[in-house]
């Protein structure tokens, strides 16, 4: 009795035909490359001086037995390494053209020299002064900004970065040591807003040793006295500053 025929069939044979096509083209080997007259590289950059293309050249320790490799090592002579080292160091060396030390001079070259300035002379460079006196003044008002914009931190820190150059200037002028007060009462502001009272009190009896009547630093100070608990001495300062303020 013969079988049935089966049902939904599906022919696969060209499926099959194209397969077996595609193995075929990638085991084919690949066509020349043909030359392309934008190229830097030609067929002679990648062969070797034997022809074969450079990739299938072998470095020579591949070509070489291990053991003898290892033994070209063995032989190698370090101690006579290390003398042509050295024998390079001398002939650089000895290339080298030093130059004779300059006589000890006596102390009257060296006011000659000098100008006839004694030892131990300051010197004062002219616009010294005006350079330093302006970055502190710059400083100032970016500590004057900061607080202004209520960034109490920058304000204080700019403050203490005028302070530093002012700190460079050895002229002690009326003009530097007002700036100083200045800005160290403003500091003591600054680090009333931080509650930082007692760098508070600091500043502003810095700012007072300066100046002993300056309201601002005496009105600082008083609250700074009032928040660590020293009344007297806050009722003091704000008796002082009263009286200043309105005589």
């Amino acid at each position: 009795m013969p079988l049935p025929p089966v049902r939904n069939r599906v022919d696969i044979s060209k499926q099959l035909e194209d397969a077996k096509q595609k193995v075929a083209k990638k085991k084919a080997p690949a066509p020349p490359r043909k030359p392309d007259p934008n190229d830097i590289f030609t067929d002679k950059d990648l062969k070797d001086e034997g022809g074969k293309p450079k990739e299938e050249v072998k470095y020579k320790r591949d070509v070489s037995a291990m053991p003898d490799y290892y033994k070209a090592w063995d032989n190698f002579d370090v101690d006579k390494a290390l003398d042509s080292e050295d024998e390079e160091e001398k002939n650089k060396a000895s290339k080298i053209t030093y130059k004779e030390p300059e006589p000890v001079r006596s102390q009257a070259d060296m006011m000659r020299l000098t100008s006839g300035a004694k030892p131990n002379t300051k010197i004062v460079i002219k616009g010294g002064t005006q350079a330093l006196n302006a970055d502190a003044e710059h400083l100032k008002s970016q500590g004057n900004s900061y607080f202004q914009s209520l960034d109490y931190v920058n304000a204080a820190e700019s403050y203490t970065r005028c302070l530093t150059r002012l700190a460079l200037d050895d002229t002690d002028t009326p003009a530097t040591r007002d700036m100083q007060k200045i800005v160290l009462s403003n500091r003591a502001q600054s680090y009333l807003k931080l509650k930082r009272y007692q760098e508070a009190e600091t500043d502003a009896d810095e700012a007072l040793a300066i100046d002993a009547e300056h309201v601002k630093s005496l009105q600082r100070r008083g609250t700074a006295r009032y928040y660590i608990g020293r009344l007297r001495g806050a009722a003091k300062d704000f008796e002082k500053a009263q009286k200043l303020q309105f005589t």
